[in-house]
């Protein structure tokens, strides 16, 4: 008899910690009344990039070689910097091709 009467009293306690949970009415959503324009300022370092080599003058191995290794890193220089002002005005980075 003792135990039947503490399986009702759990059972009645269970239900009313189940009906305080859901008595909380959630917020009423947040209205926006008017929009505000906020300028995005890029830092000047990322607006130039490196300036492209000259082309060699003559066509050894060693001077094409280094004119594209320069010419790489300096089109490297300017997709890296491409890719912090898309960071900043937050457009996504494409994925390299």
């Amino acid at each position: 008899m003792r135990l039947q009467a503490m399986t009702a009293l759990s059972l009645l306690f269970s239900a009313g910690l189940l009906t305080a949970c859901a008595a909380a009415t959630p917020p009423p959503p947040r209205l926006i009344t008017s929009l505000e324009r906020v300028p995005v300022s890029v830092p000047a370092p990322l607006l130039t990039c490196e300036p492209a080599p000259a082309p060699p003058s003559t066509g050894t191995q060693r001077q094409v070689a280094s004119y594209v290794v320069d010419l790489w890193s300096a089109g490297q220089d300017c997709r890296d910097k491409l890719g912090q002002v898309r960071g900043i005005v937050g457009q996504p980075v494409p994925a390299p091709p």
